[in-house]
């Protein structure tokens, strides 16, 4: 019996370590997958951060280089678009420093295009030391000039050593290698750089000319391997009697006619290639000078024309110009002559207006006393909706308590009242609004003023769905617009403890309010004593009643935040304790008959929080979020 208690005993530790076991392997299996999932979520962040950042620099390359932009999006990493961006940078450095200097100088202006490295033109300028206009510097760019056309020359003439002529920054070093005389014997020692390549340099660059001019006997002028008998065949020095011994004739001596008219013509062609095939047709070297000449006089005379035209148009302009400001002015003139005249009779009117109305009233006034009005109670005016922060414009009408009295009111200080006769209020911007108001008996509502805020609409996600941010020195925070359940026409909630309130606020994910922010968000910017300003008005808020009622009924009794019913109604539980007395919970404002004592000052502490209060509610607030 005792051994089989003990084989049951190990039976059930090895099921326990099993299961153990198990659970183990599932934690390690869940924790290795949440591992890889922030592992992934990382990278995935990392990415779209690489990304962004990516996108943020196309962006602003776009702003600088509109032309390019279609080009940054084609680049898959940051590493390859910073080296474009960056030869992009120095072919503007380049092409701006070209345009400064060929705005200084025009002259040469061919000359600054053909450098195609910032840093080549500027070791150039820094050789002159700055001077673009001494007779050192236009000696310069001759030789600068006569260097890079030399250059070309023999980088077309031999193409292999191209690099080789280009590493020479002097025009005296290169002429000496190709003569021979700096004791270089040829290109890597290969002894083409002797005497003869000047020669072959002028050759082959004649060669090119001629075949650019008559490209169908190109292959005849390669034949030439030597620059005197090129030019002797040209000048019909060398008894050769045409092309290809063709006995055409084309080799006598007017062939160097021919040559100039052909190298006129490649040049023409090179400026003008809309007009190449008509400068083709010419066969004689005077004729197309002269027409050459007449077609620049032609362009002088459209240019003088055009110039003449230009300045009678300007000209016309500027009295166009001149008579339409004249009109201008008269009309403005007039036109403020006869907005003044309007203010001036308006004003006049708005004056006679107010008397009237003030005569009436004052007849009012007096009819009531001739009738000895036993109505002593004066009336209770308040605007709709009430002063405080919005978010668009709105329109203001105003409530009274009585029929038969007449509410005046005006839009600043320094305004004449006006009479109310139902109009609705447009008000749009900030600004203050004054009112009082008198019945029939002579009783006085006294003059009050509402202030009014606009601002721009708070983004959605700062506060929850039916709160509003306040801001406080000490921090801004979100707080309900009313007592729970924070809707407006159902009746708070009362007789609820501490502790409920507060799971209540933490079960949709807010808390209570401190006393301290409870009390900021009733006093509003202006520190005021009560919601509604400074001064106690008996029905503005629900203060002296026989039971409290339901939320957002007494209208006037809104906050500069847009916060109702924070004096008088019910008296709110706060996540303040009690200074005097930790173990109880600070209570703010008052209730419904608490009377002009329900401020926001309005302190207590003496209520146990685990009890259920009548006269006790509560709100809600959370943190703002950035």
């Amino acid at each position: 019996m005792g051994d089989k208690k003990k084989i049951g005993r190990k039976h059930v530790i090895i099921a326990v370590i099993i299961l153990l076991l198990l659970i183990l392997i599932k934690l390690y299996f869940e924790f290795r997958g949440e591992r890889e999932r922030l592992d992934a979520l990382r990278r995935q962040k990392a990415a779209v951060s690489q990304n962004a950042d990516m996108l943020s620099y196309i962006d602003s390359l776009c702003r600088i280089y509109t032309e390019a932009c279609d080009e940054f999006e084609n680049f898959a990493n940051m590493g390859s678009l910073m080296v474009y961006s960056e030869e992009l940078r120095k072919r503007r450095e380049l092409l701006s420093l070209i345009d400064s200097l060929c705005l200084a100088d025009s002259v040469n202006c061919d000359l600054y295009k053909r450098f195609t490295d910032l840093d080549e033109l500027r070791r150039f300028l820094a050789g002159m030391n700055g001077d673009l206009s001494g007779q050192s510097y236009r000696e310069a760019l001759q030789r600068q000039l006569e260097l890079l056309s030399l250059i070309d020359s023999l980088c077309l003439a031999d193409s292999a050593n191209c690099d080789f002529y280009k590493s020479f920054s002097d025009l005296d070093a290169l002429r000496r290698f190709l003569e021979g005389r700096d004791g270089k014997d040829g290109l890597n020692g290969s002894g083409i750089g002797d005497g003869d390549l000047l020669r072959r340099q002028e050759l082959l660059s004649l060669i090119d000319s001629l075949c650019r001019a008559d490209s169908a006997n190109c292959d005849f002028y390669k034949s030439f391997s030597d620059l005197d008998a090129l030019r002797r065949f040209l000048e019909g020095k060398d008894g050769r009697d045409g092309l290809n011994g063709s006995g055409s004739g084309t080799g006598d001596g007017d062939l160097l006619r021919r040559q100039e008219l052909l190298s006129l013509i490649d040049s023409l062609c090179r400026a003008d290639s809309a007009n190449c095939e008509m400068y083709k047709r010419f066969s004689d070297l005077d004729e197309l000078r002269r027409f050459l000449e007449e077609m620049r006089r032609l362009r002088e005379q459209e240019i003088a024309n055009s110039l003449r035209m230009l300045r009678e148009q300007e000209i016309a302009d500027s009295l166009r110009r001149l008579r339409e400001q004249e009109i201008a002015d008269s009309l403005r003139r007039l036109r403020e002559q006869e907005i003044a005249d309007s203010l001036r009779m308006l004003r006049e009117q708005e004056i006679a207006d107010s008397l009237a109305r003030e005569r009436l009233r004052e007849d009012s006034i007096a009819k009531a006393g001739e009738k000895a009005c036993k109505d002593t109670v004066a009336p209770w005016v308040y605007p709709d909706p009430t002063g405080g922060v919005y978010f668009e414009p709105i329109r203001v009408s105003f409530v009274a308590s009585k029929e038969n009295c007449s509410i005046f009111y005006k839009r600043s200080l320094e305004a004449d009242y006006r009479l109310y006769e139902g109009e609705e209020i447009l008000i749009s911007q900030h600004g203050e609004l004054y009112y009082y108001a008198v019945d029939t008996c002579g009783n006085l509502f006294e003059e009050q003023k509402k202030i009014y805020d606009f601002r721009q609409k708070q983004p959605e996600d700062i506060c929850p769905p039916g709160m509003v941010l306040v801001e406080s020195s000490q921090g801004n925070f979100c707080i309900d617009q009313y007592a729970w359940e924070n809707k407006k026409g159902l009746r708070p909630r009362n007789n609820i403890s501490w502790q409920d309130a507060r799971d209540s606020c933490q079960s949709i994910g807010k808390r209570l309010c401190t006393a301290q922010e409870w009390t900021s968000a009733c006093k509003g910017p202006y520190n005021w004593r009560y919601p509604y300003g400074d001064k106690y008005i008996r029905r503005a808020c629900i203060t002296q009643d026989s039971t409290f009622q339901r939320n957002g009924w007494a209208g006037e009794c809104r906050g500069w935040y847009a916060i109702y019913d924070m004096a008088g109604n019910l008296a709110e539980w706060t996540s303040t304790r009690a200074p005097e007395n930790n173990r109880f919970f600070i209570v703010k404002g008052g209730f419904w008959s608490s009377g002009n004592v329900a401020d926001c000052d309005m302190t207590r502490y003496s209520y146990y929080p685990q009890n259920q209060h009548n006269q006790i509610g509560f709100r809600c607030c959370a943190d703002a979020k950035e």
